[in-house]
């Protein structure tokens, strides 16, 4: 019957309006051969007939809808999906440029980085090297300190100078620096124990006579400075260190985490001797 015909292929215009107009051409086509052969029923088959055209245009027009309603969406669907495949193409690409750009300039950031501090090792290896003293002018300054400091605190017997060299800075001193034998000796050991300054190993304080001779003040500021660890050179000008400060220096050198201690000693006649601190 033409209106099955009209169905089947309405259905399969779904998929293809192409072929509905195909369809809806042989339908038609079906209609007019049916009219030729049957006019001598035609009183009968006219209503029919016309009946079947205009359900036919009906059913046709709804699924021509049907179709329009169809393609349009799926090509709403392709164009979008289209879209956004080309935007998260370009935005991806977007982000790897953008990745690539920032290592670039970090790894050119961190190059430049170690050449200047290359640059800034290598002066500062130069200017140590050119500012580097020998040991004959290192105790010509000290005596010269020495004798600076007596008018200075005429109240205390200035015979003693002594100064600390470690992580590129140096400390300087003189005997008797927290005053008088006794009570400055109290107070340089006072000042010890409240900085936290002991044995690491026995927790003790050093000894008060040798915290207020000038050994004891030079790593009393450096201590102060938070400077640790390395290699230190101790000059000592005046005569040679006392046994109480060498029986400290071991706690000294663990104190300030020193891997190396050097000391160097300008006695009375005005030899100098030097020895390492175990």
């Amino acid at each position: 019957h033409p209106l099955d015909s009209a169905y089947m292929l309405g259905d399969a215009a779904m998929n293809d309006p192409h072929l509905f107009m195909e369809g809806l051409g042989q339908a038609s086509g079906e209609v007019v051969i049916a009219e030729a052969t049957t006019k001598a029923a035609a009183p009968v088959t006219k209503p029919l007939k016309t009946l079947a055209k205009k359900t036919a245009v009906n059913t046709g027009t709804r699924i021509l809808s049907r179709v329009g309603e169809t393609v349009a969406g799926r090509t709403a669907t392709r164009i979008a999906t289209e879209t956004f495949e080309r935007a998260g193409t370009r935005i991806g690409s977007a982000i790897e440029s953008i990745g690539q750009k920032t290592t670039a300039l970090k790894q050119s950031v961190s190059e430049t980085w170690q050449k200047i501090r290359s640059k800034v090792d290598d002066l500062r290896k130069r200017k140590s090297e050119t500012q580097k003293k020998s040991t004959d002018e290192i105790f010509d300054d000290l005596d010269n300190y020495k004798e600076t400091i007596k008018p200075i605190d005429p109240e205390v017997n200035v015979q003693v100078a002594a100064e600390l060299e470690m992580g590129g800075t140096s400390f300087r001193s003189y005997n008797s620096w927290a005053g008088r034998p006794q009570l400055g000796d109290k107070i340089a050991r006072f000042i010890y124990e409240k900085m936290g300054i002991k044995n690491p190993k026995t927790g003790k304080v050093p000894n008060s006579v040798f915290a207020n001779h000038a050994e004891g003040g030079v790593f009393l500021k450096a201590f102060k400075s938070g400077v640790r660890g390395g290699k230190a050179n101790l000059y000592v000008t005046g005569r040679g260190v006392c046994g109480w400060c060498k029986n400290n220096l071991p706690t000294m050198k663990n104190v300030l985490e020193l891997d190396e201690l050097n000391v160097f000693e300008k006695l009375d006649d005005g030899t100098i001797s030097n020895y390492q601190v175990p």
